[in-house]
């Protein structure tokens, strides 16, 4: 073999094998949890930071507490209900972490952070476990680009944002904490489940953000949730039985990005709900509590979509954020190689006064939005259709009236801006089809109505002759002057037969009216002057509405 073949296989086989070698975590020593527990609750730091890195923790014991650790060795430790106070941040970097890695019953005085750490990942699930358990932490929680098996967070309450950031997890099981910051959870890489449930986030922060909807102009506001996932594979999110509460004026929860299942089910959301996810597998917005709600943007299931409310929340389309990324503080961790104390900057990017806009169709300003108008129309027409699919008829026709009521203020504004006649005949019929039938959802009231109109023309033509009645307008009111005058006859006998002319006479015109209204035709209308007109009128009425009339009955049939 000559001496350029060699050379080239030995390139080749130095370039298939650079990823690998790059790629490869180098680690600089070891140290027990024992070890990391001691130093984390004993010693003094800079700036209060305890940071092990490029180290492999180990355990000899799986089920290991640091709580009980600490509780037994070193008795004298400050405790705030029931949990020992730890007064640095712990940055755990680089480091690969032990099958199972327990943070139990802690008072964190600063932040805990994992950055770019490791668990070997098993096939079976739970093998491997990073678990934070009855914890507090009065500033933030931050997983960073990790590779966890499973990742359980219980019990805990943060104070601070919690973020989740391009890590590598299997399962995320999140549950029965309190939250009273951002929960910011990006799959990024890769994911398989997130189960968040029993939780409750309060907003109670500063972070400001301009609002602008129909009712008014600014408001404060944050975000309570962000899950987002960028790419594949696609994850499945469960979001159950958690409260959303704001103690400021306003709160936005969002999820983005494609997803297998997407289960939102038995929440309390104090805002708005956003959720520009596309699911392949299932997708189930049930029993929630939703003030406001988007689905302009939602990828809708093509096998499994099911909603419900426990009340109807006001659906909107959400103007994306300028500078959403504004919205999510990033922590960056700067590991500097060659230092001897490594540095620590928080980058954070400044929320400002951000800009969004919420379309929900009260005003001109909004209605001047045609994108928004059309997204929220398909919003509108896909849950309208979801609720049809699984056969819940009285949810179908609440979501087609309310569909058909945000055309009819589009209508009304588009005649205001272009004076156009047709436009006026076509916003006249939604607000017709709005009173007669629900816009074609309520048989019964048309039939309601019907009466009504026919009522008030009967009580028209009793006023006017006929030929149908055989005692005249005037003998009548001759007959009421002899029943009211005394005399030696008494009242009885001109009181009947002052009621029997009545009566035949409002007979006459009732049927006069239900003849003109159902239009059965009478060969020569037997009423004249103003009366013949007005018998017209109503036969074109009558004609018009009962037309109406009939669709929305079809309508209803067929459902």
């Amino acid at each position: 073999m000559s001496l350029s073949v060699m050379m080239r296989l030995i390139l080749l086989t130095f370039l298939s094998l650079a990823p690998i070698i790059i790629n490869a975590q180098k680690y600089e020593g070891e140290i027990t949890v024992e070890e990391l527990f001691t130093n984390l609750a004993t010693k003094t730091y800079p700036d209060s930071i305890y940071m092990p890195k490029y180290l492999v923790v180990t355990s000899s014991n799986s089920n290991f507490s640091p709580f009980n650790y600490l509780s037994t060795n070193f008795p004298d430790l400050q405790k705030i209900d029931g949990r020992i106070v730890i007064p640095n941040s712990l940055y755990i970097a680089r480091c690969k972490l032990p099958d199972r890695f327990t943070i139990d019953s802690l008072h964190f005085k600063k932040r805990i952070v994992f950055f770019n750490s490791k668990q070997e990942q098993d096939v079976i699930y739970f093998q491997h476990m990073i678990q934070l358990q009855n914890i507090l932490s009065e500033e933030q929680v931050i997983f960073d680009r990790n590779e966890i098996d499973y990742l359980n967070i219980r019990k805990s309450f943060i104070k601070k944002e919690f973020y989740i950031n391009s890590n590598r997890i299997s399962i995320a099981h999140i549950a029965g904490n309190k939250f009273e910051g951002l929960f910011d959870y990006n799959f990024n890489v890769t994911g398989d489940v997130i189960d968040f449930e029993d939780n409750t986030l309060v907003i109670n922060n500063s972070l400001s953000l301009r609002f602008e909807n129909g009712y008014r102009d600014s408001i404060r506001s944050s975000t309570a949730i962000s899950i987002s996932n960028p790419g594949d594979p696609a994850p499945s999110i469960y979001l159950q039985n958690n409260k959303i509460v704001s103690e400021i004026d306003y709160n936005l929860t969002r999820i983005i990005g494609k997803y297998t299942d997407v289960e939102i089910r038995n929440n309390d959301f104090d805002g708005l709900l956003v959720v520009d996810a596309s699911a392949s597998g299932k997708l189930k917005l049930e029993e929630n509590d939703i003030d406001y709600l988007d689905l302009s943007e939602t990828g809708f299931s093509e096998t499994y979509n099911r909603f419900s409310f426990r009340s109807t929340p006001e659906l909107v389309a959400f103007d994306e954020i300028s500078g959403y990324s504004a919205l999510r503080k990033r922590f960056v961790l700067w590991l500097s190689e060659d230092a001897s104390i490594d540095t620590l900057a928080d980058n954070v990017i400044e929320h400002g006064q951000t800009a969004f806009n919420v379309f929900t169709g009260k005003n001109k300003r909004e209605l001047s939005r045609t994108k928004e108008y059309y997204e929220l129309m398909r919003a509108y027409y896909y849950l309208q259709n979801i609720f049809h699919t699984n056969g819940h008829i009285e949810h179908t026709n609440l979501w087609y009236v309310k569909m058909k009521d945000l055309e009819g203020q589009w209508l009304k504004y588009q005649y205001q801006e272009t004076g156009s006649t047709s436009t006026l005949f076509r916003y006249g019929l939604n607000r017709l089809m709005k009173f007669y039938t629900e816009h074609g959802t309520n048989p019964g009231r048309a039939i309601l109505v019907s009466i009504w109109i026919i009522l008030a023309f009967a009580f028209v033509y009793v006023f006017f002759p006929s030929e149908w009645d055989k005692t005249s307008k005037g003998k009548l009111v001759s007959d009421f002057r002899t029943f009211i005058k005394k005399n030696d006859h008494g009242y009885f006998k001109p009181f009947v037969k002052l009621t029997a002319g009545f009566f035949i006479s409002v007979l006459n015109a009732l049927t006069l009216s239900l003849n003109s209204f159902v239009t059965l035709g009478f060969g020569r209308i037997p009423t004249t002057g103003a009366a013949k007109y007005i018998c017209i009128l109503q036969g074109f009425i009558g004609w018009f509405l009962l037309s109406l009339f009939t669709v929305s009955l079809i309508n209803q049939i067929l459902f």
